[in-house]
């Protein structure tokens, strides 16, 4: 299933393959509902394409800012340290334990980029009186 195939949710933008056919189909004359079939998107997703690109000069999207971190290496030996030994608390508690004030953002991008994951214990389940009784009667007969 390719990229122009994929049926959009709402608040979802195009891809440039995509902003390309609806920039393709509208030089042609088609009418903008006929293209939302086309390319498998909404009407409105069709209107802000042509909104916002235009044939003769669409390049596809600007790409991201690339933001620095605030971080420094020791900072982040920290942070991993501490997601690693605490992954059974909410990130929100392990942010009170690091000695550098970052966010929960921040925990959880450095928790993917570590490869780490965060999980909720099992707990294990109680044993009945009298299957401690039966577990020590078994212990004990089968000592040697």
């Amino acid at each position: 299933m390719g990229a122009s195939a994929a049926v959009h949710k709402q608040r979802q933008h195009l891809s440039d393959i995509q902003n390309a056919f609806v920039l393709a189909f509208d030089k042609v004359k088609i009418t903008q509902r006929k293209i939302a079939s086309l390319v498998k998107c909404s009407r409105k997703a069709v209107r802000n394409a042509l909104n916002n690109y235009t044939f003769e000069t669409f390049n596809g999207h600007k790409p991201r800012r690339d933001y620095q971190r605030i971080t420094m290496d020791d900072e982040g030996k920290a942070i991993k340290d501490a997601l690693k030994h605490n992954s059974f608390l909410p990130l929100r508690d392990i942010t009170n334990l690091l000695p550098v004030k970052v966010s929960e953002t921040t925990l959880r991008r450095r928790r993917d980029e570590f490869g780490l994951v965060s999980y909720i214990v099992a707990k294990e389940p109680c044993i009945r009186p009298e299957n401690v009784e039966a577990r020590l009667r078994w212990v004990l007969e089968h000592v040697n």
